[in-house]
C-alpha cells in the first residue's frame, strides 16, 4: 500500500510532483552522471524556491520523501535563521540517509555551508555539523568527501 502524504504537504501538488521527479532520476533513467546531477540540482532549486515562496520552511521537519528532503535542505540553507526548529530537520535527514544517498547528503552539506556563510559567527552550526559528520561521511564517494572536507575546513573542524 502506498504511503499517504501528510495533508499539509500533499495539497502542494506541484511540490510533490517535483519531489517525485527527483526520486525518479536514477542511473537507469539518466545514465550520464553529469546530466543526472544537473537534473537533480535543477529540481532541488525549483523545490527550494517553491518552499520559500509558499512559506513552507517549518514543514521540513515532517518531510519523509527523499526528493522533498533535498528541496527542504536547500531551502533551509537559504532561508532558515539561527535557532529555528528546522535545524532539527537537517539532523533528521542526516540520520536517515543511506550510505549511497549522495545527492541528499550533498544538499545537507550545502545547507550547513550556506547557513555558515549567512551566519559566520554562529558556533551552533559547527556543533551541529560535527555531531553528524560520521554519518555524512559513511559510504561517501570522493566528491562528497571533498565537499565535506571543505566544510570541515571552513568550520575549523578537524
Amino acid at each position: 500500500m502506498a504511503k499517504k502524504h501528510p495533508e499539509f504537504i500533499s495539497i502542494h501538488k506541484e511540490l510533490m510532483d517535483m519531489a517525485n521527479q527527483y526520486n525518479a532520476i536514477t542511473r537507469e533513467s539518466i545514465p550520464n552522471m553529469t546530466e543526472r546531477v544537473a537534473a537533480k540540482e535543477e529540481l532541488v532549486a525549483e523545490m527550494s524556491a517553491y518552499i520559500q515562496d509558499n512559506n513552507l520552511l517549518l514543514l521540513g521537519v515532517l518531510a519523509f520523501n527523499p526528493g522533498l528532503r533535498a528541496g527542504f535542505a536547500r531551502a533551509i540553507g537559504e532561508a532558515a535563521v539561527p535557532g529555528q526548529i528546522v535545524y532539527v530537520a537537517l539532523r533528521a535527514y542526516t540520520a536517515t540517509t543511506g550510505p549511497k544517498d549522495y545527492n541528499l547528503k550533498h544538499q545537507i552539506v550545502r545547507a550547513w555551508s550556506t547557513l555558515h556563510d549567512r551566519f559566520p559567527d554562529n558556533p551552533d552550526i559547527a556543533r551541529q555539523v560535527e555531531a553528524d559528520l560520521r554519518h555524512l561521511e559513511f559510504g561517501a564517494d570522493q566528491c562528497l568527501l571533498d565537499t565535506i572536507g571543505e566544510l570541515k575546513s571552513t568550520l575549523g573542524i578537524s
